[in-house]
């Protein structure tokens, strides 16, 4: 009885990886695109979510609930978001976390080192404060970036109702800012 053995040939093997290659070369780039895609939208649902849940504690503790940047996860200023934030029931209405006193509700650690957040929060302060009723202190907007690339980012709109929303992306794939028209920097 005769064995059949069956093998590729050298030109099917060359063809094989000249398609693998082709689909690499296509294929690659649209990828990385996309992880960063997936990164952004990870880091601007962390603080959309922080701030609803700090508005939604602040309903149902009947007590007014603050949204500071904090570097070290006890005390609100460090001036930069993308270093972390806390939420903590604030009793006293003084915007400091005062232990134990006040309970620290949450903690958000620090951003990759390529992303920024800028906060245009209205009379200039960083921090939120949610009132019983779930109003906001201020209103504003934030702006989170990776790269320092107004391409690569995204606008959240904070209103006084204490409710957020994301802005449109323009034509050019830049985020609007709250009046409609395109960002032109990251800061």
């Amino acid at each position: 009885m005769q064995k059949h053995e069956s093998a590729f040939t050298l030109i099917e093997l060359m063809i094989t990886i000249a398609v693998v290659a082709v689909v690499l070369t296509l294929g690659v780039p649209s990828f990385g695109r996309l992880i960063e895609q997936n990164q952004l939208a990870t880091n601007v649902n962390a603080l959309v979510s922080s701030m609803t849940f700090a508005r939604s504690e602040a309903v149902k503790r009947n007590k007014p609930v603050k949204l500071c940047d904090s570097s070290d996860a006890v005390n609100c200023g460090s001036g930069n978001y993308e270093q972390g934030w806390i939420v903590f029931v604030d009793e006293n209405n003084d915007g400091n976390l005062d232990s134990p006193a006040e309970e620290l509700i949450f903690v958000q650690s620090a951003f990759p080192a390529n992303f920024s957040i800028d906060p245009n929060l209205s009379t200039g302060a960083n921090d939120i404060s949610y009132l019983a009723k779930g109003r906001a202190n201020r209103n504003g907007n934030f702006i989170i970036c990776k790269d320092n690339d107004v391409t690569k980012a995204r606008v959240i709109i904070l209103d006084m109702n204490g409710r957020t929303r994301l802005t449109d992306i323009a034509s050019n794939g830049v985020p609007e800012d709250a009046n409609g028209s395109a960002i032109t920097t990251c800061t």
